[in-house]
């Protein structure tokens, strides 16, 4: 659960300064527009790739969530 809660944290935190940052106006609309592309483009999916860096993905700590998903796919792909 904690593993859980610093791959989101990061992400909560940039989106409520973000946020803030736009509520008081501290910048004008056409700056905010590059700054939104920035944090959409780059940060974020930085963010999402560090985590998933950091994280163990070996079979012993995955094996039930990949078991899973690939049982979840066939039933889907093989439903009428």
């Amino acid at each position: 659960m904690s593993a859980v809660f610093f791959v989101i944290l990061p992400l909560i935190l940039l989106v409520t300064l973000g946020f803030m940052l736009a509520k008081f106006a501290v910048l004008g609309k056409q700056d905010w527009i590059g700054v939104e592309r920035l944090g959409f483009n780059l940060l974020i999916p930085a963010l999402i790739i560090n985590a998933i860096y950091q994280s163990d993905l070996s079979l012993k700590a995955s094996g039930l969530y990949i078991s899973v998903l690939i049982l979840a796919i066939l039933f889907i792909g093989f439903s009428p």
